[in-house]
Parts: C-alpha cells; structure tokens; sequence
C-alpha cells in the first residue's frame, strides 16, 4: 500500500464553488473539471483535449461531453482554439485580479 508522501492538489477558482456550482449540470462540472485538471493541475495555460479523451476522462458519452463544452463555454468557464495537432486547445477563462497587500 502506497502512502502520500506530500500534498498532491489541482487549484481551482473559488468562484467554481461558490457561485457557479448550484447552476450547473454535471456534464458541464465534469468538463470544467478535466480542463482544469489538465491546465492549472499541470501549470499549462492550455490543454489539448480531444472530444474521446473529455469522454474517457468524464465518463460522458459524446453528446454529453458536447454539451458540457457548450454549456461551459456560454457560461464564459472555459474557450477554446484549434489545435496544430488537432482536436482543440482549452483553457479556463479566469479574470487576473490584483490583491490587496495587508503588509505594506
């Protein structure tokens, strides 16, 4: 039996959970949630996915996979481009925010 030897964490956008969640499906969360492990949970700003690998890494079926990327993406979570290597470049849609610094 293997034991975790230190943390091992994908970040995600508070606002996913705060506010977003309640409104939506699973297939979108499901893709949401791939594309976000397969950008920030590998410190990429975009990630090639094709339709067959969304399918394999949700458990959706084609359609649903296709409405979960439309309905993300109507929802401004997530975009897209085409990809040189085909299939599409997806990243997740996130506003740069300054912060306010408590110390100085």
């Amino acid at each position: 039996m293997s034991k975790i030897q230190r943390p091992n964490f994908t970040q995600t956008p508070n606002i996913l959970f705060d506010e977003m969640l309640p409104d939506m499906s699973e297939a979108e969360l499901k893709v949401v949630l791939v594309i976000t492990r397969a950008t920030f949970g590998w410190h990429m700003p975009t990630a090639r996915l094709t339709i067959s690998e969304l399918q394999r890494r949700t458990g959706l079926s084609r359609q649903g996979v296709l409405n979960g990327v439309e309905r993300a993406m109507e929802r401004g979570v997530v975009d897209r481009k085409d990809s040189t290597k085909g299939g599409f470049a997806y990243f997740l849609v996130v506003n740069n925010v300054d912060q306010d610094d408590d110390d100085g």
